[in-house]
């Protein structure tokens, strides 16, 4: 049986800073994203740059819809069968919604894009709530949560404290464990009952959404 080609090898192929030469986030999203490999799933990334990841996960899955947005308009031109690039901007909840409204469904999210943190919470909070139950959604390169006064310093919160203050809302914040409620007269907000899980690794994080919500 001819062995499948890695997702590092992918990457390395195709030149994206995903792999194990650069960033190494190839190794964390394999642990994930194998079991989606020969399925028909629709994925979006957000960023494009050089097109090199989105030809990356085309031929990682080949069953695949990719989606991708970038605020760069040259990025069109990395349109082929089975990518299909949007332009506009991260942070424009209208734009977000639009593309979901054309494919209907996202299996997997990934956010590539600007890296600031106003993008970062804006993205997820408008893109998490549309994912598929049971679906996957990832954030890269947030040690930019850690520059304060850069470029990416454009919110009340960093990145990565949103997503810790999120690590004490799904464990509810002692008014529920495992759907039993304990304390009276306080309901559970929207990612209480729909996060399964927040794993951090060194620069990149995933969620992962329940398959039925509490």
């Amino acid at each position: 049986m001819e062995k499948l080609i890695t997702l590092d090898e992918l990457a390395i192929k195709h030149s994206t800073d995903k792999s194990s030469k650069d960033h190494q986030y190839t190794d964390r999203y394999s642990l994930y994203l194998e079991q989606y490999r020969d399925e028909e799933i629709t994925l979006l990334e957000i960023g494009v740059f050089d097109g090199a990841s989105v030809k990356m996960w085309k031929e990682y899955f080949p069953k695949a819809t990719i989606v991708a947005i970038d605020i760069d308009p040259r990025c069109k031109q990395y349109e082929e069968d089975r990518i299909h690039i949007h332009i506009g901007d991260q942070t424009d909840v209208n734009f977000l919604l639009s593309v979901y409204e054309q494919y209907k469904h996202f299996e997997i999210i990934l956010d590539d894009g600007g890296h600031s943190y106003r993008q970062q919470i804006v993205s997820f909070e408008t893109l998490f709530p549309k994912l598929s139950n049971g679906g996957l959604y990832f954030v890269e390169d947030l040690h930019t949560s850690y520059r304060p006064g850069s470029v990416w310093d454009d919110y009340s919160i960093t990145g990565v404290n949103y997503f810790k203050s999120m690590v004490d809302k799904i464990n509810l914040n002692g008014k529920s464990f495992c759907g039993y409620k304990e304390i009276g007269n306080q309901p559970l907000d929207y990612y209480e009952r729909n996060v399964d899980f927040i794993h951090f690794y060194k620069s990149v994080l995933v969620v992962g959404k329940k398959l039925v919500s509490l």
